[in-house]
């Protein structure tokens, strides 16, 4: 199994849910010459984080060891979604597999621009719906607007989006996970 590193907000999703949509950036953006839609879907499942329907990963996650202890197979820890407070948590890329919490499945992969998010992908992401601060100069209309709004805050809240991000509108994988039983 590999790990899917999980932010805060994705893991309170998963553990109070159950499952949660992810979304990362692709890397390398497709250029000017092709886009996801020019490769059979199976072709381009393989260049996902996620891997393909049924794929099961652990999931990774800000962590620490109790205060005054070695990180050892075993020990307790703590997990920055789950106790949060004033530790100095390690990044979930240093997660070791005996610490995670969660092993996980893919259900669905897409791969789709930025702006086709929609709010229904925000509450699956278990982001805060709130008025981000944000307002595109070129919205179509004010409907569309508040939809944007929402939107934006659940891609500015998997950290892929600033304003600029917004109206260059990238490529994004965005991957539905479940919590499963090993």
């Amino acid at each position: 199994m590999k790990p899917l590193s999980l932010r805060p907000h994705e893991v309170r999703r998963l553990a109070s849910a159950g499952e949660v949509m992810v979304v990362r950036v692709v890397k390398p953006q497709p250029g000017k010459y092709w886009t996801p839609s020019d490769l059979p879907p199976e072709e381009l499942i393989k260049l996902s984080p996620f891997g393909s329907p049924g794929t099961r990963m652990w999931a990774r996650e800000r962590w620490a060891p109790l205060p005054g202890a070695p990180a050892r197979e075993g020990d307790a820890v703590l997990y920055d979604a789950k106790d949060g407070g004033e530790w100095l948590y390690s990044s979930a890329n240093s997660m070791p597999r005996w610490a995670s919490r969660f092993s996980i499945e893919t259900v669905s992969v897409q791969c789709k621009r930025v702006q086709e998010a929609i709010p229904a992908d925000a509450i699956s992401m278990g982001c805060p719906l709130r008025y981000s601060g944000f307002a595109p100069e070129d919205a179509p209309d004010w409907m569309g607007w508040i939809s944007g709004v929402l939107c934006v805050q659940r891609v500015k809240c998997a950290g892929v989006i600033n304003r600029q991000a917004w109206l260059s509108n990238p490529w994004c994988w965005f991957g539905l996970v479940r919590r499963v039983e090993e």
